[in-house]
C-alpha cells in the first residue's frame, strides 16, 4: 500500500473512530465464549445480549465474569432439552435457514459436550485448543458450524493472543476509507 493511502487511512480512523472506548474484557468462563459464539452468528449483538443475560439466570451465575467450567454447565443444563433451553433463553433461532437445521440452543449443547470431551473446561484450555484439528473437526461436524465462524468467535472471545477474524463490518469500514476499493486477503 502507498503511502499517502495509508495516510488517507490514517485520517479517515481518526475521523471517524472513537478511541476512549476500550474493548470490551471478554468472558471468563469457556461456556459463555462458546454461547456468544454459538449465538452470535447472523444476528446483531444485542439479541446475543439478550441470550447471554437469560443464560446467566438459568445458570445462576453473577456476571459475565464468573468462572464456571464446560462440565458445570452441561450438569446444570443435564435437565433441559433444545426446545427447553430454547424457550429459557428466550431465543428459537436455528443454525442456518436450510429445512435440517437445528436450533442455536442444540448446536451450544452439542458444542459445550465437544468441548467436554476435549477437555476444554476453561479460557485457558480454549486457548491451548487452537491448534487442536481434531477438537476443530468435530465442531465444524456439528450442523450449522461447518464454516468455522464460531471457533474464530470462540478464540477472539478467549483472547487467544494475535487472533483476529475478518469481519464484513469491518471490511466495509476499511473499504470506505479506501474510497471504495475493494478489500482482499492480499492487499
Amino acid at each position: 500500500m502507498e503511502q499517502s493511502a495509508i495516510k488517507r487511512f490514517i485520517e479517515y480512523c481518526e475521523c471517524n473512530l472513537d478511541f476512549t472506548i476500550l474493548p470490551p474484557s471478554g468472558y471468563s468462563s469457556a461456556p459463555l465464549c462458546a454461547l456468544a459464539s454459538v449465538f452470535s452468528i447472523g444476528v446483531r449483538y444485542i439479541n446475543v445480549k439478550n441470550v447471554i443475560n437469560n443464560f446467566l439466570e438459568i445458570c445462576e451465575c453473577i456476571n459475565l465474569q464468573t468462572e464456571i467450567s464446560t462440565s458445570e454447565v452441561l450438569d446444570r443444563l443435564g435437565g433441559y432439552t433444545p426446545d427447553k433451553l430454547s424457550d429459557m433463553l428466550h431465543n428459537h433461532q436455528r443454525t442456518d435457514t436450510k429445512p435440517n437445521s437445528i436450533l442455536k440452543a442444540d448446536a451450544y449443547i452439542q458444542f459445550l459436550k465437544v468441548m467436554q470431551k476435549y477437555k476444554i473446561e476453561n479460557c485457558h484450555d480454549i486457548r491451548n485448543s487452537i491448534n487442536d484439528i481434531s477438537f476443530q473437526n468435530e465442531i465444524r461436524a456439528i450442523r450449522g458450524q461447518t464454516s468455522g465462524l464460531t471457533l474464530e468467535y470462540l478464540f477472539i472471545l478467549a483472547r487467544v493472543e494475535d487472533y483476529v477474524k475478518v469481519d464484513r463490518y469491518i471490511e466495509r469500514f476499511v473499504g470506505t476509507a479506501m474510497n471504495g476499493k475493494s478489500l482482499n486477503k492480499h492487499q
